[in-house]
């Protein structure tokens, strides 16, 4: 993606990014909008660090997130195992997923106040307004503790 696109005023102020061409997912980084989709991307332990770097140097707002579609339940597993392997991960569970099939959210802090809760979900209904795939990851900035600690 041209970098003139991502340090656009117009862009800047759009309320959701969707990336359609394949990715890598540092290019969430990329962006301060209030919601980024990328249709899909390829991913790494390092580049998930280098991610989460980058997230805790800038800080991030509470409300924001970024969601990744996945055609296949595998490939989402090997996606929440990069966060996994992440120092400081934990698992934890949201209310809005407990009985889904996919229940277990992953916690990060980022800052004292905030934390990353990164799980997935069926794709919504308002969600397939720009997903065409089945499941969707999310990674969502919220409050410190939102999410149930499963070790507590």
């Amino acid at each position: 993606m041209p970098e003139g696109i991502r340090r656009d005023p117009f862009v800047a102020s759009i309320k959701r990014i969707i990336i359609s061409e394949k990715s890598t997912i540092g290019i969430l980084s990329s962006f301060l909008n209030e919601k980024v989709h990328l249709e899909y991307s390829d991913f790494g332990t390092d580049e998930v660090i280098d991610l989460l770097r980058d997230w805790q140097f800038r800080g991030l707002r509470i409300g924001t997130y970024y969601s990744i579609g996945f055609r296949l339940p595998g490939n989402i597993e090997d996606f929440l195992n990069e966060f996994k392997e992440i120092p400081g991960a934990q698992r934890g569970e949201l209310a809005e997923t407990r009985f889904t099939a996919f229940p277990e959210c992953i916690i990060l802090p980022v800052w004292d106040s905030s934390e990353l809760n990164v799980y997935c979900e069926a794709t919504t209904v308002e969600d397939q307004k720009f997903c065409d795939r089945p499941y969707t990851v999310k990674i969502k900035v919220q409050p410190r503790g939102y999410a149930y600690n499963l070790y507590l």
